[in-house]
């Protein structure tokens, strides 16, 4: 029988740490490879707001705060304290009971609530929620803010002719 020489091979290592630099070398039988170095690459930072689809996108009665949306910090990689802040009317909680405009986030990420402060006017409202480290600029999300009076309609059923209303 013929021997094959196989000259391409591909492995897999799992499990290295960033920024190390890891010899190795390859032996089959009694042939050896020369001995190579490498260097692992520096992890990539993720800093980003996680939340469902809209959930930005408040509503709210006139002198009425939002109800509180749920968001996600979700991280990667980072090793800084975060910042989160909402601009406009909005306001962010740990706790949906102790409201502020920035909160100081630990590097492991949390769940934060977002919210509208109470408006007196209808209209519609805009801001940011931004994370922030001191080395980078993470996600930012658009906040959305409807304020609107509940609309009455009373139909009395009165000057009903057959085929429609009637007009006077």
């Amino acid at each position: 029988s013929a021997i094959t020489k196989v000259t391409n091979h591909r492995i897999t290592v799992n499990g290295l740490t960033p920024l190390t630099t890891y010899t190795y070398s390859l032996t089959s039988d009694n042939l050896t490879s020369n001995t190579v170095s490498v260097t692992t690459a520096a992890p990539i930072p993720v800093l980003a707001l996680v939340y469902a689809e809209n959930a930005l996108n408040l509503t709210a009665l006139p002198g009425e705060p939002s109800q509180a949306a749920e968001v996600e910090i979700y991280t990667e990689y980072i090793t800084e304290d975060i910042t989160a802040t909402a601009s406009g009317p909005f306001e962010i909680s740990r706790d949906m009971s102790a409201w502020s405009s920035s909160l100081t986030i630990s590097p492991d990420g949390e769940t934060i609530y977002v919210r509208s402060k109470a408006q007196s006017e209808e209209g519609t409202y805009s801001g940011e929620l931004t994370l922030t480290t001191a080395s980078m600029n993470g996600n930012e999300a658009d906040l959305q803010l409807t304020v609107a009076a509940p609309r009455s309609f009373i139909e009395t059923f009165e000057n009903i002719t057959t085929g429609g209303y009637w007009t006077a």
